[in-house]
């Protein structure tokens, strides 16, 4: 555990709607009416969805404007790396206090492989905060954690631009951008308390399947 804020989440669902799966069974080619081909995502939200990691709500729109949660980002990270299995962990004996075994493999499951992949953490008092929005910071952890080792490492004395990413960040902040997952609010600053959209989340996971050649 650590005092610092855990760094997972996904989509948030929208407080009008249904919360939307992150799994879809055939949506090669999907377009979905919120998300025109001219969209800023279009083309890594389309991507994502395609390759079964998110998908919409039920109305059929994907709301690319709606925050993520940390739990929700935890079941993304799973499905983009492929590493999602039918077997529920650690059933008995879970990793944070609030997120128990409910009977369903959402959240718990998908958190819980996250904890085991090390890309997530939780709060000192073993708590996740499944429910918490993710930030721009937390999300530079979790995917430098995600991508590992296959992650071009910086030339000795490549430096971040962004002038207002907090110390614990910084390292993943400037990891992430030399390897073009993220990019910055402006030239120097990077928002790294901003809430991530399922726009900015489905754009970085799907730099970082990029990255991984997956």
């Amino acid at each position: 555990t650590t005092t610092t804020i855990s760094t997972t989440s996904i989509t948030a669902p929208s407080t009008t709607t249904t919360a939307p799966s992150t799994t879809s069974t055939n949506l090669a080619g999907v377009i979905f009416p919120d998300v025109p081909p001219a969209h800023s995502f279009y083309e890594e939200i389309v991507g994502l969805a395609s390759a079964g990691v998110v998908s919409g709500y039920e109305d059929g729109l994907f709301y690319p404007d709606d925050l993520v949660t940390r739990a929700q980002f935890a079941k993304i990270v799973v499905l983009a790396l492929g590493k999602h299995t039918a077997e529920i962990d650690n059933a008995a004996t879970p990793t944070f206090i609030d997120v128990p075994y409910t009977g369903s493999d959402y959240p718990f499951d998908y958190v819980e492989e996250a904890a085991g992949l090390g890309i997530i953490q939780g709060y000192g008092d073993r708590s996740f905060g499944p429910q918490a929005n993710v930030i721009r910071a937390q999300l530079a952890l979790m995917l430098v954690r995600a991508g590992g080792s296959s992650l071009l490492q910086p030339p000795p004395g490549y430096l971040c631009p962004f002038t207002d990413v907090p110390a614990y960040a910084r390292e993943a902040v400037r990891i992430a951008f030399y390897n073009g997952l993220l990019s910055g609010k402006t030239t120097t600053t990077f928002d790294p308390y901003g809430k991530a959209t399922r726009g900015h989340v489905a754009k970085m996971v799907y730099e970082l399947r990029q990255a991984l050649g997956l």
